[in-house]
């Protein structure tokens, strides 16, 4: 929950571009659900520490795994260019995108235009596909051993190849979200690893904020980053405390952990009536994790989060372990958790897309433990 006490500490701050209201209530409903979250997380990993780790290595490697996951790759970057083709010349873009300061305006339309229209969501989803294959080839580099050094290196030029791609895709979609899940990786290397790889992880930190950066001032008329995630956390910490005195209409998982299943109903031609905030600031109503769960389930939302405790808990324990799927999950679950503090990304139909990735990746590779070696 670091990531949430952090949210509180930039909600303090105020913002010149969101009003004013009286928020205790929502100060104690955040401080108290950070409360409930650690008791789940804490109960579920008593007593684990001692425990005896399974130690996993990776043996071998199925070369369609490398066909499966480049082509999805390239597959991820062109619908990125045609989401864009479509609303827009390509010419015409990056002259925007390269002199956006001057003509700021027409580049946001271009980008609304092609989140509302273009491409179908199903294809739009698959933007996400070379970020979902840098998570997982990071997480096994990160945390396995191979015993043939040579698939580490295909595994490692898969990892460099998903990252670039997963930079130029940032060109056409101008989401900070991947932005952010690149972050966290390079941040993990930087941290746990040797010197070489702390030295590149810099380097590509640099890299990452420097998209952030851009990211930012084109979406929102050359904001910093600083003053985005001020204003961000402040509007979100205000909604939560208009839903507090406003809403009461449960949506029971929709604005959740469910909310895939209202675009994905949209791309059949059939809309869920899922509710909504009647009353908030800013336009779109952006809430926060926290906000989203008490429109889902009111004072329950204690209930849920003190539940979520224990299952992150128990996948902390199987982390620990190094148990395959719960590594080939870790950076996507990292992600997610990272994400509670905006608008979080298990909302997204593009979540399931990663855990998809992680999922299929467990059939082309063949683990063992130590213990059998």
């Amino acid at each position: 929950m670091v990531m949430q006490l952090l949210f509180l500490y930039f909600s303090i701050f105020k913002s010149k571009i969101v009003k004013e209201i009286p928020i205790n209530s929502a100060y104690i409903y955040h401080i108290f659900l950070i409360v409930f979250f650690c008791i789940g997380f804490y109960w579920s990993r008593r007593n684990k520490e001692s425990g005896v780790k399974e130690e996993y290595q990776i043996v071998s490697i199925n070369h369609f795994f490398y066909l499966l996951f480049y082509t999805l790759c390239i597959l991820g970057f062109f619908t990125s260019v045609i989401t864009i083709a479509k609303v827009s010349s390509l010419e015409e873009y990056f002259r925007l995108l390269i002199a956006n300061s001057e003509n700021p305006t027409r580049l946001i339309e271009i980008r609304n235009a092609a989140n509302s229209s273009g491409l179908k969501g199903h294809f739009k989803m698959l933007n996400y596909l070379p970020l979902g294959v840098f998570l997982l080839t990071s997480s096994f580099l990160l945390f396995y051993k191979f015993t043939d050094c040579k698939e580490r290196k295909k595994i490692l030029y898969l990892n460099v190849f998903a990252l670039i791609i997963s930079f130029l895709k940032i060109l056409f979609s101008l989401e900070r979200l991947t932005v952010l899940a690149i972050l966290i990786v390079l941040l993990h290397s930087f941290f746990y690893l040797h010197k070489k790889i702390r030295i590149v992880s810099f380097l590509l930190l640099f890299t990452a904020f420097g998209f952030l950066k851009f990211v930012t001032s084109t979406r929102m008329n050359n904001i910093t980053v600083i003053d985005f995630i001020i204003a961000y956390c402040r509007l979100g910490i205000s909604n939560f405390q208009l839903l507090i005195d406003n809403f009461n209409n449960w949506t029971f998982g929709m604005n959740t952990f469910l909310n895939p299943l209202y675009f994905i109903s949209k791309d059949f031609n059939y809309q869920l009536d899922v509710a909504s905030a009647n009353v908030y600031l800013w336009g779109g109503a952006p809430q926060y994790f926290f906000g989203y769960l008490y429109m889902d389930f009111g004072i329950l939302s204690f209930i849920v989060i003190l539940l979520l405790g224990i299952l992150l808990g128990y996948i902390q324990n199987n982390i620990n372990e190094k148990k395959p799927l719960a590594i080939v999950l870790y950076f996507v679950i990292f992600f997610a958790i990272c994400t509670t503090i905006v608008v979080p990304i298990f909302r997204a139909v593009e979540f399931w897309v990663l855990i998809i990735i992680a999922i299929v990746s467990l059939y082309f590779v063949n683990f063992v433990s130590e213990t059998e070696v």
